[in-house]
């Protein structure tokens, strides 16, 4: 059986200093049943970085630089 994702939030906090990113965090849960997941990788192929949810399918990807990604 094939899940279905569905980002259900994602919040981006840039943070104005040359020393730091931005935070984008959010929460990965299965489209059909709502259930989260469990050990996603969410990234971006961009930047080379990423996070893997954690056991409620929350993700941290820190020092994003600010922008659209």
């Amino acid at each position: 059986k094939k899940a279905l994702l569905l980002i259900t939030s994602v919040f981006i906090y840039s943070f104005i200093s040359a020393q730091s990113g931005g935070i984008i965090t959010g929460k990965i849960v299965d489209d059909v049943t709502g259930e989260e997941l469990v050990g996603v990788v969410v990234g971006i192929e961009a930047l080379g970085s990423g996070a893997t949810t954690d056991l409620f399918g929350v993700f941290e990807i820190k020092n994003v630089p600010v922008g659209v990604h």
